[in-house]
């Protein structure tokens, strides 16, 4: 700290300090690049303390790399030497840390791991600490630390979690359309396998009754003979609603086959194959998301566009752009809302990419170095909409397309 005062002094007596007086709301922009220079600041002083031999970290590998923290997000893992004075010395790290920041290090959060250390020795550092004791393996950042990473039980944490999140995408993207199979995977109410939707939402007042919402199609769907009887398992009897909704999906249900031998699988509606490739998902994707406007086509795969002019814009539509009236929307205090390139009108996504004086002129130039007429926008969707409709060969059209979105990036 004595070394950080030397360095950085004469600066703060000549500008006579800041202190922070107004916090950001969680999820506001500039929020992770505040936190950015906060973080650097604990680097700034962890490397400090190393170069002053009060904290020495490990060395890995067979060229012997020194290592003392690593630092993703809000997150931050310590290697060092094991001491009893090298622990002390990490702890007036981070309490100056949160002098200097003013955030807190939460220890409850945190723990203490030590590699070929007795567990007593752990437990009384991290009492001393006020954090708890680790042990080996342990899950950072959704990955398992410390096991023997070639067996396939260390792998299952992250397996399981992928087959969690990737379930609700199968759900929306794939369906069980011959409804064939034996059912013993099938979510009875929660997957999507009868129609477009769960029967949960399609048939939400008796899905309430059902004692077990984790039921099964085989659960729920008796096999006798040929023929299939639903089985149900209600808290109450139904209402009079109710019965309403049970009676159309038993009359629902009255179409399904269940064939024993056959297990349970997912099958792609993406194509006349029901099989899934990344190109027919790509194709999905750009059909569902790259449009240029309400009432126009979908777009082409466009490869003159760079990808971050086509995030961009995505943005841009989604109205997700930091121009004043959205960061407004959003609790930041401005000065004024009024766009501070001409000062006529409030700064939209709109205005700063299309109606504002300043760009219309650099509009006028193109359309007419492009021989595209007079421009007559007055909306992002408009002049996307106005891009699509000119006349040519689908060569041109991806050109001007190219042309105008690549100008809306550099404006």
């Amino acid at each position: 700290m004595e070394a950080l005062g030397q360095k950085y002094g004469g600066f703060w007596a000549k500008c006579g300090g800041f202190w922070a007086k107004w916090g950001v709301r969680q999820g506001d922009p500039l929020s992770p690049f505040l936190f950015i220079l906060v973080a650097e600041g604990l680097h700034v002083l962890t490397k400090l303390a190393v170069r002053n031999n009060l904290f020495v970290g490990v060395e890995v590998g067979n060229n012997m790399v020194p290592i003392s923290h690593l630092q993703y997000a809000d997150d931050t893992i310590f290697f060092e030497k094991w001491c009893e004075s090298n622990l002390k010395n990490l702890m007036l790290i981070l309490k100056c840390f949160e002098l200097t920041s003013g955030l807190k290090v939460n220890y409850q959060k945190s723990s203490l791991y030590g590699v070929c250390v007795e567990k007593s020795t752990i437990d009384e550092m991290a009492r001393y600490f006020r954090c708890k004791a680790g042990s080996f393996p342990f899950t950072y950042l959704g990955i398992p630390v410390g096991g023997k990473m070639n067996r396939i039980e260390c792998w299952a944490p992250v397996i399981n979690k992928f087959e969690k999140r990737l379930s609700d995408w199968k759900a929306r993207s794939m369906s069980d359309l011959e409804g064939s199979s034996h059912g013993s995977s099938i979510s009875f109410w929660d997957d999507v396998w009868l129609g477009e939707k769960t029967l949960k939402e399609r048939f939400n007042r008796i899905a309430r009754l059902e004692t077990n919402q984790a039921a099964i199609v085989q659960d729920r769907l008796q096999l006798i003979g040929s023929e299939v009887y639903p089985v149900w398992n209600w808290s109450r009897e139904p209402s009079v609603r109710a019965v309403g909704e049970l009676s159309s999906l038993i009359s629902l249900l009255g179409s399904i086959k269940m064939n024993p031998s056959r297990p349970d699988s997912w099958e792609w509606v993406g194509n006349s194959k029901k099989t899934f490739t990344t190109k027919d998902l790509t194709k999905l994707i750009n059909e569902e998301t790259l449009c240029v406007g309400p009432n126009a086509l979908k777009t082409l795969k466009n490869y003159l566009i760079p990808k971050k002019v086509e995030v961009f814009i995505w943005r841009a539509r989604k109205r997700r752009l930091p121009v004043r009236m959205e960061l407004d929307k959003r609790g930041i205090d401005l000065d004024s809302v009024r766009c501070p390139l001409c000062d006529n009108d409030v700064e939209t996504v709109d205005h700063s990419l299309v109606s504002c004086k300043n760009v219309e002129e650099i509009w006028s130039r193109i359309y007419a170095w492009w021989g595209a007429g007079t421009i007559s926008n007055h909306s992002l969707d408009e002049l996307l909409v106005y891009g699509a409709m000119q006349q040519g060969s689908d060569s041109g059209k991806l050109i001007w397309q190219a042309v105008v979105w690549i100008c809306c990036y550099l404006i």
